[in-house]
C-alpha cells in the first residue's frame, strides 16, 4: 500500500505543477497603428520587431527545454522565411551560463 500512497503524492505534485504553470500570466501590449488598436502578447509583438529571446538552458532533456528548443527554432524559420536579409536580434538569459 505504500507505493500506492506515493504514487498518489507523486500525481499530487504534478497536478500542482501543473496549475501553478496554468496560472503564470504572459504580458499583453497594446500597438496602436493609426486608428487601428491591436492588442498582443508580448512575445508575439517582440517577435514582429525581429526580436527572439533565449530565457532557459537548452541543454538538459526536459520537456521545458525540448519546448524552448522548438519554439526557437520555428521562430528564427519564421523570421528567415519573412526576409531572408533583414537583422534578427537575439537575447539570451539562461541560467548558469549555458545555453
Amino acid at each position: 500500500m505504500q507505493g500506492l500512497s506515493f504514487i498518489r503524492q507523486l500525481f499530487s505534485h504534478r497536478q500542482l505543477h501543473i496549475s501553478l504553470l496554468r496560472q503564470q500570466t504572459i504580458p499583453m501590449v497594446v500597438d496602436q497603428d493609426g486608428r487601428i488598436e491591436r492588442v498582443y502578447d508580448i512575445y508575439s509583438r517582440l517577435l514582429k520587431d525581429r526580436i527572439v529571446c533565449v530565457m532557459t538552458s537548452m541543454l538538459d532533456d526536459s520537456f521545458n527545454s525540448l519546448s524552448s528548443c522548438n519554439s526557437l527554432f520555428l521562430s528564427l524559420l519564421f523570421l528567415q522565411g519573412e526576409s531572408a536579409k533583414s537583422t534578427i536580434n537575439m537575447y539570451i538569459m539562461c541560467p548558469g551560463g549555458s545555453v
